[in-house]
């Protein structure tokens, strides 16, 4: 019989004693015993005990009224499995018998593997008790009873996406996680709790409403429920109103739990993780479990626009499938289309010569500036400086030279762009961002695959095509065969001829 095994037996003749002031806390309050866990012990026993011994009991039989020794008591009833605990006999409990650390505390776990579903409805509890002196053993401290209790039938659920560092807006309204459900049955999760490995820890709660994960589907939990300031997002529970829960921009942790305590699935990411200011992290579809998502391999950035109203740029797929982008990129309402480009002029140097148009598809005017354009050369873009009104269905001409003596002919263009923002005779992307940085239009020409490809005469969108989506689509352009100025063939500023 072990020596400290001899003492607990013994304290059955001891006298009444009072509790210590020594803690045992536990990540966990419960497993799945269907399908396994492990719950960590923390032992702090104060640095006045550092260095001393400790050992960690248990029982199946609760923690009251336990029994008294050596003026302690022991918050343990005797059982079966206080015996084998006592004798060091239970291969679960790891780390039960060793010595304190220099701050007198240390650490240990039960850990039980899956198939034992017949424990389910069990509870053990736990402490640990500190052995002090150097000649007869002496109990100097013990703990309170930590409680392990066993759960069978916990559904799976998944962590699939996250947004750790929104870009459009801020991350007390922007961040959010999604939850993925491969099970067949929906899930309600009212009643859970996500949390990381620290402090924060946010119950969902949600007022008996439910909070419903599909079979096969997912939803997203945010840190705010409007889409107005959450970055367009429709979240399925808003998190921020029931305790504290961030998600730090470099590392942090992010753990499901069931009610009763179980660990449902948890992720620990870090700067190696593929996500970034306004990309979400997404777990690859062929890994959509709660082992494959603990290996960043497994995840990539994003390449999905958010879109939502108001329209978000940022990117990821909240609460949708994440390999399938169900969004194009933000365009705030269609209301500047571009309608016209001269990529290469013929009477004049595409330095000189170059313009593009815009029309305004909307029934008010709009001003233009703070705007961006972005095309090829050297810088690629350029904010508006100056008012631009675009009048309700009329145009607005952009040159690189405002001198009709210089540029071919043109009209006074209503914007003067800089001289090294050009187009490429070739291919080339042509975008315009609104003041918030949201793609109001963009066309991209392709070197006569789908677009015209002319020579001394502008690219023409025809009349019938004047929204945004049509005027990304080559079959809609065609050659202008209008004549301006010097026998360049285009209608800068005024309506475009119709394509045949």
């Amino acid at each position: 019989m072990k020596p400290f095994q001899t003492l607990v037996v013994a304290a059955l003749c001891g006298a009444a004693g009072t509790a210590s002031a020594q803690t045992l806390t536990t990540d966990v309050a419960a497993i799945d015993s269907s399908i396994g866990g492990t719950q960590v012990m923390t032992l702090d026993a104060g640095a006045a005990f550092a260095g001393d011994l400790y050992f960690i009991a248990g029982t199946t039989a609760g923690d009251s009224p336990g029994f008294a020794y050596q003026g302690l008591n022991i918050p343990l009833n005797f059982s079966t499995y206080l015996t084998q605990t006592i004798s060091l006999a239970v291969p679960e409990l790891q780390n039960s018998f060793s010595v304190l650390d220099g701050a007198g505390m240390a650490t240990a776990q039960f850990t039980i593997g899956g198939g034992f579903g017949n424990l389910a409805g069990l509870t053990v509890h736990h402490a640990y008790v500190v052995i002090t002196g150097t000649g007869p053993l002496t109990f100097g401290a013990v703990s309170n009873a930590a409680p392990l209790s066993f759960v069978a039938g916990t559904p799976t659920l998944v962590i699939s996406e996250f947004m750790a560092n929104p870009g459009s807006i801020g991350d007390s309204t922007g961040e959010w996680v999604e939850i993925y459900n491969p099970g067949a049955t929906p899930v309600d999760i009212e009643g859970w709790t996500l949390a990381d490995l620290d402090f924060d820890s946010t119950l969902l709660d949600n007022g008996g409403a439910g909070i419903i994960v599909p079979a096969g589907g997912q939803i997203t939990l945010g840190n705010s429920s409007d889409p107005l300031v959450n970055g367009g997002i429709t979240h399925a529970f808003d998190y921020s109103n029931n305790g504290q829960f961030f998600l730090s921009n470099s590392s942090d942790e992010i753990v499901l739990l069931s009610p009763t305590g179980i660990v449902v699935d948890q992720i620990i990411y870090d700067g190696t993780w593929p996500f970034a200011d306004g990309v979400s992290a997404a777990l690859g579809v062929a890994f959509l479990d709660t082992t494959s998502n603990d290996d960043p391999l497994n995840w990539t950035g994003s390449t999905c626009t958010i879109a939502g109203t108001p329209c978000n740029p940022d990117s990821g797929t909240p609460g949708t499938a994440n390999d399938q982008c169900s969004t194009g990129p933000c365009v705030s309402g269609g209301q500047i289309i571009i309608t016209e480009i001269m990529q290469n002029p013929s009477a004049v140097p595409d330095n000189d010569g170059e313009y593009f148009e815009v029309y305004n598809t909307t029934g008010a005017a709009i001003d233009m500036l703070g705007w961006t354009i972005s095309a090829g050369g050297s810088p690629s873009s350029e904010v508006i400086a100056t008012s631009v009104v675009v009048p309700a269905g009329g145009y607005a001409l952009f040159a690189r030279m405002s001198d009709p003596l210089l540029n071919g002919g043109l009209p006074t263009p209503a914007y003067d762009y800089v001289d090294g923002l050009n187009f490429g005779n070739s291919s080339q992307s042509v975008v315009i961002r609104d003041a918030s940085s949201a793609i109001v239009c963009q066309v991209d020409y392709d070197n006569g695959a789908t677009f015209p490809d002319p020579n001394g005469a502008a690219m023409s969108l025809t009349p019938s095509a004047f929204d945004v989506v049509s005027a990304n689509i080559g079959a809609n352009w065609c050659e202008a065969t209008s004549v301006y100025g010097l026998g360049d063939a285009g209608t800068p500023g005024a309506a475009n001829d119709v394509c045949p």
